[in-house]
């Protein structure tokens, strides 16, 4: 029998600090000693050589700890392949500078890439990387990965809500911009819309309700969305398209019960692609098919050999997709039906709503439950998932096995007509 379930925030930080200590201890006492020799991009680390006169160069930095001659190398990031040698003059002890101007040996004009420079010197050598940006790539998608594979659209026509296209900016310009517009076209090529991008938009994107100036939905049918204008290195141009549907038809409020085998709802995933091999994503319990039981899964919590970065839970995630929901999940709350492995026992299945693992995937997370046979977990809001679904999460702790039968899932979201 677990003791009685404590905050799994509170468990993960005190994992931190049992981990934290035997970590620093084992950490090197840094070198004080500076380095022999370093080069590195002074100023900005983009440039356009393109020939209109603005940031037509990239200038370089590099100290020398004795007199002598230096040899850079230039490479497209990630290719062994030079581009352009170059043996500078020798120099005096102390810091130099270089500045090239983007031509390559074979005369051209270096292509729109990432880049790296190396500096070697006698007492050692450094690579420092940069960008030659040639281009305008700014363009509009949909701000939810899931819309990405079909063909956006925004609903004007609705009643139950005011509909409206949630957008982002991709392949943001990192020197900035001069100027920068987003320009909607309708199917005969009409500008309809026409905004001119802010820094709050760049961070936070926008919304497209498809409405013209006097609130009226424009016309269904296939619009365009592209970003024009011109960045701080010169480029200037047109973005990539985005198309976008115009529907005729509303959005309406559905509401259903869905009752799911565990093992078709699994995903297996690591808990934070940043951290794929830290203590929190080992643990040490399994879950597993049951023979007799056609789509359930055991939890069995396991010992850890190791007394610190390990977790002895056994831990699923599930999500299910529902491509219906157009504008992502408003609200959804997941029950469990099972039992203990040991029949007659009194081990404790658990489950969090909205959770990917440990770590909140979007939206409030709703509460913890527990039982030895079944729980519901309250509503929780999901309006942030977008074109998806619903995420949870089931685990057992300390010694505890318990097998989970199935989910019963209830869902709201904004659908159009089937």
């Amino acid at each position: 029998m677990t003791q009685p379930m404590a905050s799994r925030r509170a468990c993960l930080a005190a994992l931190a600090v049992v981990v934290a200590a035997p970590l620093a201890a084992a950490l090197p006492a840094a070198a004080s000693a500076p380095p022999e020799f370093w080069a590195s991009v002074e100023g900005r680390t983009s440039f356009s050589p393109n020939g209109d006169g603005v940031a037509e160069r990239v200038r370089f930095g590099y100290e020398l700890r004795q007199r002598g001659s230096v040899t850079v190398r230039i490479r497209r990031k990630g290719q062994p392949r030079v581009l352009l040698t170059r043996e500078l003059p020798r120099r005096s002890t102390g810091e130099h500078g270089w500045t090239w101007g983007g031509r390559l040996d074979n005369g051209r004009r270096a292509r729109h890439g990432d880049y790296t420079a190396t500096f070697r010197a006698s007492t050692g050598s450094d690579t420092t990387s940069f960008r030659v940006d040639r281009r305008f790539e700014t363009r509009l998608l949909p701000q939810f990965p899931g819309e990405r594979a079909t063909t956006a659209a925004v609903y004007p026509r609705s009643v139950v809500v005011r509909d409206a296209l949630p957008l982002e900016f991709d392949d943001l310009e990192p020197s900035g911009y001069r100027r920068a517009f987003v320009r909607i076209t309708d199917p005969a090529g009409e500008v309809v819309y026409r905004r001119r991008i802010t820094r709050r938009d760049r961070s936070h994107g926008m919304a497209w309700d498809a409405r013209d100036r006097s609130g009226q939905p424009l016309a269904p049918g296939r619009y365009r969305a592209e970003v024009v204008g011109a960045d701080r290195l010169g480029n200037e141009g047109v973005g990539p398209r985005l198309r976008i549907w115009v529907s005729a038809d509303q959005l309406a409020w559905t509401e259903e019960t869905r009752i799911l085998r565990p093992r078709d709802t699994r995903k297996i995933w690591p808990i934070s692609k940043y951290q794929k091999d830290d203590y929190f994503t080992r643990l040490c319990g399994t879950v597993e098919p049951i023979e007799d039981r056609p789509g359930a899964l055991r939890h069995r919590a396991g010992v850890c050999d190791v007394p610190w970065g390990l977790n002895p839970w056994a831990e699923s995630h599930h999500y299910l997709p529902v491509q219906e929901a157009v504008r992502g999940i408003e609200a959804f709350r997941v029950a469990f039906t099972g039992a203990p492995a040991t029949a007659g026992g009194d081990d404790l299945g658990h489950l969090v709503a909205n959770a990917n693992g440990l770590y909140v995937a979007w939206g409030q997370v709703t509460t913890d439950v527990e039982s030895t046979s079944g729980a519901q977990t309250p509503w929780g809001e999901a309006s942030l998932l977008g074109r998806g679904g619903a995420y949870w999460a089931f685990w057992t702790e300390d010694d505890d096995a318990f097998d989970v039968l199935s989910f019963t899932v209830d869902l709201r979201y904004l659908a159009p007509p089937s």
